[in-house]
C-alpha cells in the first residue's frame, strides 16, 4: 500500500496576536494555530511540481495560570518566575489545533481553504517546588522553548501530581481527539485520500496517529511548524514520525464538551476530585472520596506477562503522589477482615521488576471479600481474562468497583445504599458492593477471526460466589454498566451500534448463565444485579462480537495453581493465598507457600 507522506514546514506568522482579544485562553490558541496552518497554505500553494498536499496540520499549545496565558520564557528569570507560580497549585494546558485541507471545497461565506479547529485543556497539579529544584531544572535548559516553562515528557514528569484530561495534550498534542476529527472529515468525504489508501479508510485513524505523535515531539509544534500530508512521490523529501500505537479514548474536544473551558470562576482553582496515576503497565484513576481507585486501564500482551518481574520482590506501600488526606493507607486494611485485593493483578505485569511492583501501589488496591471471592472466583476470572491473550493480539482491560443500592428490606420499592467502611474517620476507605470488568480482545491482524476485536462486561458481587456458577451469570449490558458506573468504556471503539449488538449478546449469555442456576442462587445473582437491569433489550446493533462468542467464557478449574496449574489433586481446602489484612511481618503473603513452578499462574485477585 503506498504510504501518505509528510513533511514539517515552518510557518512565518509571528505569534503574537494581544491576549485581551479573546475571551479565554483556549481560544488564543486555536487562532494562533490556524494563523499558523494557513501560513503554510500559501507557502505549499506557491510550491509549483509538488505532489498535492491534503492535510495542513498546526498546533499551538499554551499554559493558562490564574487567568494569565503562560507561553515560552524570555530568559532564565521569566522561567524562574513561571515555575514558581505553578508550584503547588493547578494549571489548565490548552492546545488549539487547525486542520486545512487545501483540496477540499470551501464552504460558502469563508475565505482561503478549507480549515477546522478545535481545542483540548487538561487540568496539571504541581507539587510544592523548593528554589533549589526549580534552579536545577532550568540548569538543565529544558523549560526554554516550552509553554509554561516545562515539559511533562521529560524531567519535570516528577513535579506532577495528577492530571484530569489528555496527557499528550500537556506533552503538546491531543491525539484522540486529533483522530476523531480526521475521521470525521473521511467520513464527510472533505478529506479524501490516494487510490491505494482509499481501500483500507478504516485504518486512516492510524496511518494519522502516527504523524499525531510526531507533532507532540517534533521541533515546529510552538515554534510556527505545521505538518503537511502529500502524495507519495520518488522525488518528494520526507521527515518521518515516530509510530504511536494507541487505543483512542477520552472526551471529544469541543466547546459543549470541554470540562475546562476557561472561566472566571476558575480564578482560585477548580475542585480536584479524581487524579489519574500513571504506571508502567496501567493507568489508575483515583477517587478520593471513596479512597479506591474508581478505575484502572490496563493493556496486556504476550510479552507482559513474561519477564524478570517476581512478587517475592514486591510489597504494598502508599501511594506518595497523592495528599495523605485524600489517599488510602496501609493500616486501613490492617484487621479490616478485607484483602488488600488488585485491580490490575500482579501476574499481568513481569515486564520488569517495576512493573510488577507498580501493582502494588495503594492506587491499584481496593477492599475484597477474601474467601469465596478474591481467593477463589474473582482469581478464575482473572485467570480467564488473562488467557484471552492467547488468542488475540493484546487485551484492554478496564477494572474498578461499584456501589449497587438495594431495594429497602421493609417493601416500600424504595432504593438505599448499605456498604461497610475501614478505617478511620475521617479517612474512612469504602467497601465496594460489587467489581466490576470490561475486557476488550484485540484481533487488529485478523489472525483470530473476521472481527476486529471482541468486547465483554462482567459484574459480580463483592462477596462469596459458589465456584460452580457459570461466569456468563455476571456477563451485564454496557448500557447498564455505564448507568451505574458513570463512565463510558473504550470510547474509541464502541459506538451506539456496536454497544447495542453486545448489549444485546450479554443479555444472551446472561440468560444462559443463570438458566443453569438453581432457583435460589439464580434468585441471590438477579438481586445482586437488580440496580443494572436495562429498560429494554437493546436492537438494532450490529459491528461488535462479545468476548464470550470467541471464548465461551468458561472460567479455569477451581485450584488451578495447584499442581503446576493443572487445577487437578490436592486436598488442601484452601482458596488461592492472597494480600490479607493481617498487620506486622504476616501481612503480605509469602510466595513459599506455593512452589516457583506454579507461581506464574497464582498471582490473581490479590
Amino acid at each position: 500500500m503506498n504510504a501518505l507522506l509528510k513533511t514539517i514546514v515552518v510557518s512565518s506568522f509571528e505569534e503574537t496576536l494581544p491576549h485581551h482579544w479573546f475571551e479565554n485562553a483556549a481560544d488564543y490558541a486555536v487562532e494562533t494555530a490556524r494563523h499558523k496552518a494557513l501560513d503554510v497554505a500559501k507557502v505549499c500553494a506557491a510550491q509549483k511540481g509538488k505532489p498535492p498536499v491534503h492535510l495542513i496540520i498546526s498546533a499551538d499549545t499554551i499554559v493558562e495560570h490564574g487567568g494569565y496565558i503562560l507561553e515560552k520564557p524570555d530568559d532564565v528569570s521569566h522561567a524562574r518566575k513561571m515555575l514558581e507560580s505553578l508550584s503547588g497549585s493547578s494549571h489548565h494546558v490548552h492546545t488549539g489545533v487547525a486542520l486545512v485541507l487545501p483540496q477540499a471545497p470551501v464552504p460558502e461565506g469563508q475565505e482561503g481553504p478549507f480549515c477546522r479547529t478545535f481545542s483540548e485543556t487538561t487540568n496539571v497539579l504541581f507539587h510544592e517546588l523548593p528554589t533549589e529544584l526549580i534552579d536545577a531544572y532550568i540548569h538543565t535548559g529544558e523549560p526554554f522553548g516550552k509553554a509554561g516553562s516545562y515539559g511533562i515528557q521529560g524531567a519535570a514528569s516528577s513535579f506532577v501530581t495528577g492530571i484530569t484530561g489528555c496527557y499528550f495534550n500537556v506533552v503538546g498534542f491531543p491525539l484522540h481527539s486529533f483522530s476523531q476529527q480526521v475521521q470525521q472529515l473521511l467520513q464527510e468525504g472533505l478529506l479524501t485520500l490516494p487510490a491505494a489508501e482509499a481501500a483500507v479508510a478504516a485504518q486512516a485513524s492510524k496511518q494519522f496517529r502516527s504523524v499525531a505523535l510526531g507533532i507532540a515531539v517534533g521541533a515546529g509544534i510552538g515554534a510556527g511548524g505545521a505538518y503537511a500530508y502529500l502524495n507519495r512521490s520518488p522525488a518528494s523529501v520526507v521527515q518521518k514520525a515516530p509510530a504511536a500505537d494507541l487505543i483512542p479514548g477520552g472526551p471529544k474536544a469541543s466547546d459543549e464538551a470541554s470540562v475546562f473551558r476557561v472561566h472566571s470562576a476558575f480564578k482560585f482553582g477548580i475542585p480536584q476530585t479524581d487524579t489519574l496515576r500513571f504506571y508502567e503497565g496501567f493507568v489508575a484513576s483515583f477517587d478520593g472520596r471513596t479512597r479506591n481507585p474508581k478505575w484502572v486501564l490496563e493493556h496486556i500482551t504476550k510479552e507482559s506477562l513474561q519477564g524478570e518481574g517476581t512478587r517475592e520482590s514486591s510489597s504494598f506501600y502508599e501511594d506518595q503522589g497523592l495528599e495523605p488526606r485524600l489517599r488510602n493507607r496501609l493500616d486501613d486494611f490492617k484487621d479490616s477482615g478485607y484483602d488488600r485485593g488488585h485491580m490490575a493483578p500482579a501476574a499481568n505485569h513481569r515486564a520488569s521488576q517495576k512493573a510488577m511492583n507498580d501493582t502494588f501501589s495503594l492506587s491499584n488496591i481496593s477492599p475484597q471479600v477474601g474467601p469465596g471471592f478474591n481467593r477463589d472466583y474473582w482469581a478464575r476470572f482473572e485467570k480467564f481474562v488473562k488467557d484471552a491473550v492467547k488468542v488475540s493480539d493484546g487485551v484492554y482491560i478496564v477494572t474498578g468497583p461499584l456501589w449497587l443500592p438495594q431495594q429497602d428490606a421493609r417493601g416500600s420499592g424504595k432504593w438505599e445504599m448499605r456498604h461497610p467502611m475501614i478505617g478511620k474517620p475521617p479517612q474512612l476507605v469504602s467497601v465496594p458492593t460489587h467489581y466490576y470488568k470490561v475486557v476488550l480482545a484485540e484481533n487488529s491482524s485478523g489472525k483470530h477471526g473476521q472481527h476486529s476485536a471482541a468486547v465483554g462486561a462482567f459484574v459480580m458481587p463483592n462477596a462469596p460466589i459458589d465456584p460452580q456458577t457459570p461466569v456468563t451469570a455476571f456477563a451485564v449490558p454496557l448500557e447498564a454498566l455505564e448507568s451505574v458506573a458513570g463512565a463510558k468504556f473504550f470510547p474509541g471503539f464502541v459506538n451506539d451500534k456496536r454497544r447495542a449488538a453486545l448489549d444485546a449478546a450479554a443479555l444472551s449469555w446472561q440468560a444462559d448463565g443463570r438458566s443453569r442456576l438453581k432457583v435460589l442462587d439464580r434468585m441471590s445473582v438477579a438481586e445482586h444485579h437488580a440496580a443494572l437491569l436495562p429498560a429494554q433489550a437493546a436492537v438494532n446493533g450490529e459491528g461488535a462480537v462479545h468476548l464470550c462468542d470467541v471464548l465461551a467464557c468458561k472460567l479455569p478449574a477451581e485450584r488451578w495453581w495447584e499442581n503446576n496449574g493443572s487445577g487437578k489433586g490436592g486436598s488442601s481446602s484452601k482458596g488461592l493465598p492472597r494480600s490479607g489484612s493481617r498487620g506486622g511481618k504476616g501481612f503480605r503473603q509469602e510466595s513459599a507457600m506455593i512452589a516457583e513452578a506454579a507461581y506464574a499462574d497464582q498471582e490473581y485477585g490479590e
